[in-house]
Formats: C-alpha cells, structure tokens, sequence
C-alpha cells in the first residue's frame, strides 16, 4: 500500500534466530539491545519464541538499534540503519560467551556487530572446533578477509560485488 508505515521486530541475526526457534532449533541469540522499551519488547519477542536470551546485552550505553527500509514502486528497497546497543556487543562480551560457542552445534554471524568482535567469535569457533555460517552482510568498508574460520559462508548480491582491493 503506497504510503504505508509498519514496524516490526527483525534484523538479519533476529529474523535467523527467530526462524530456527520456529523451525524447532534450539538458539541461544547473541544481541546488544538498548536497556529501553523496545529492547526489552525486543527480548519478549524473542522469548516467546522459545530463544534463550540470557547472553543478550542490555545496555544503557545505546538504545537499541532500528533500521528503515523503503520501497520504491518497483520494490527495490532502500535503508538506513542506526546500529545502536549491537555496536556495543565487544570482544570482551564475546569471549565471556566461550563455553556458549564451544558447545553449540553451529555458529551463525553476520556483520552487524563490531567488525572485532565477529573477529573474536570466528577465532573461538575455530578454536572450540565450532562449524560458523557467516553471512558478510550488511556489507561495511571494513570487511573481513574470507578465512578457514568460516565454515559456510553466505554473501548477497551486494556483498558479493563488494571490490576486495578497497578491504
């Protein structure tokens, strides 16, 4: 519907966790949510999906983060994101989360926290023997290099154009 406004919980990790809950997976989602109405709503939501959320970070040191998404007519999509509280999940979170990464089955990461953090978490995985699927969206000027960390990994068109040489 032209015109048309609606908010909904998601995120590329959210929607993924929130997909395996539903699919009958047990998920234990990694987050940094604002310490605000929306991110406890957030951890709710989460919740009544079956997601174990007591390794979510909530912090009063950012709210947590949003992002618009726009149609045009032909339904190309446009967004801007304000990363907020993921932005605050560091590498020092991480690793407190070392025996959570060593006994999952299987590690599943985006870029949508700090770039060393991901960084951390792939250097875990591959020391636990933890298989990651890595998705390198949202694609960001400091892109990983591609290494044997990640098991599987998963680009989109964007990221799949992205000029190595600029990274």
């Amino acid at each position: 519907t032209e015109g048309a406004f609606m908010q909904t919980y998601g995120g590329k990790g959210a929607n993924q966790a929130v997909a395996t809950a539903r699919a009958g997976g047990e998920v234990v989602f990694v987050t940094g949510v604002g310490n605000e109405h929306y991110g406890h709503a957030m951890l709710e939501n989460f919740q009544r999906d079956g997601i174990d959320t007591r390794h979510a970070l909530l912090t009063k040191e950012a709210p947590s983060g949003s992002a618009l998404i726009m149609l045009d007519n032909e339904g190309a999509n446009y967004l801007a994101v304000a990363p907020g509280a993921n932005y605050a999940l560091l590498p020092t979170h991480i690793e407190a989360l070392r025996e959570v990464l060593r006994d999952a089955a299987l590690v599943v990461m985006q870029m949508e926290i700090p770039a060393q953090s991901v960084l951390r978490a792939l250097e875990i995985a591959q020391e636990e023997g933890t298989p990651v699927l890595f998705n390198f969206a949202p694609a960001k000027p400091e892109a990983l290099a591609i290494s044997e960390k990640m098991t599987w990994l998963v680009v989109n068109e964007i990221e799949a154009e992205i000029d190595r040489k600029s990274t």
